[in-house]
């Protein structure tokens, strides 16, 4: 691609002139070298324009991902998961020195050469999953960033030969991950304020005064009774006695009398007389009648002598 004469050269020839030599000689052909000898000027000239190779690689992969929004914006129309899906991957399998390069170049949000094209992807894929799928803007955000970053590992997998079943696998992945409907979270509609009821002030309670019984009506009214006995009756406050606790009188414990052993007596001869006391014996001598003296007698009756004196 040489430069016609009489024109100066822009930074989009040199960007349109690395993409030629990318796709002849792959990621090499970025070189300074190359890309001179593309636009037909001498490599110190070049240097005008970009700052040396690793320019020329951030332009081509700024480039790379404005052609990508491209081709994705002509399927936008189509709804499945699946459709959008498979053609980010035609695009990397395409493209796949480019994708390469779009791959391995570090491009910051900062970039104001990259940021006008990182804002058109997050606004394509928000729009598209809110009008075809009812999200709000932020969670279009995320799931399609779920969707672009599956998408772009398996591409790279695949393009450095690290599995091969590629719709197969590709497929069923995808429609596990994103069902072609997903829940959608409608919005509820607010709930008006909850109006809390002040209680009523309750009417004033007129006291109830108890109906007295009438007495029989007779001949004779009873007499008005006087205010001192209308008056109602004072309850005379009821003094409580303390108690008086009694002194518990212990009763000492009853001995039992030792039990005395029964003297044994011996029995009485004939000759043993009953014995009596000596201020009794005159009283019972006088008392009783005797018979005859005998010899014992006249013993007796000493003994009766001796007890008077």
């Amino acid at each position: 691609m040489a430069r016609r004469k009489g024109r100066s050269l822009t930074r989009k020839d040199v960007v349109q002139a690395a993409m030629v030599c990318l796709q002849e000689a792959g990621e090499e052909g970025l070189g300074v070298k190359y890309v001179a000898q593309q636009l037909g000027i001498k490599p110190p000239s070049l240097y005008n324009h970009v700052e040396g190779h690793q320019d020329i690689r951030r332009l081509v992969a700024i480039e790379g991902w404005k052609s990508q929004l491209t081709h994705l914006s002509q399927h936008e129309k189509n709804p499945s998961h699946l459709h959008l899906a498979r053609q980010m991957k035609t695009f990397a399998t395409q493209n796949a020195p480019l994708y390469a390069v779009m791959s391995t170049t570090t491009l910051s949000p900062q970039d104001p050469e990259y940021l006008p094209i990182h804002q058109a992807h997050q606004h394509f894929f928000s729009q598209w999953f809110q009008k075809h799928h009812k999200h709000t803007p932020e969670q279009g955000e995320q799931v399609a960033l779920a969707l672009r970053s599956f998408v772009h590992g398996y591409c790279l997998m695949h393009l450095f030969g690290q599995h091969h079943q590629e719709d197969q696998s590709f497929d069923y992945a995808i429609q596990q991950l994103f069902p072609s409907k997903l829940p959608t979270h409608p919005k509820q509609p607010a709930s008006p304020p909850v109006q809390t009821k002040q209680p009523e002030p309750e009417p004033a309670q007129t006291p109830v005064q108890p109906k007295q019984s009438t007495p029989a009506q007779t001949s004779t009214q009873p007499a008005p009774q006087s205010a001192e006995s209308q008056s109602p009756e004072v309850q005379k406050p009821v003094v409580q006695k303390p108690v008086v606790q009694k002194p518990v009188v212990q009763k000492p414990a009853a001995q039992k009398p030792a039990a005395q052993k029964p003297v044994a007596q011996k029995p009485q001869t004939q000759h043993q007389r009953h014995t009596v006391p000596q201020n009794d014996f005159v009283s019972h001598v006088q008392h009783h009648e005797y018979d005859a003296p005998s010899d014992d007698d006249d013993e007796f009756s000493t003994v009766i002598s001796l007890s008077k004196r």
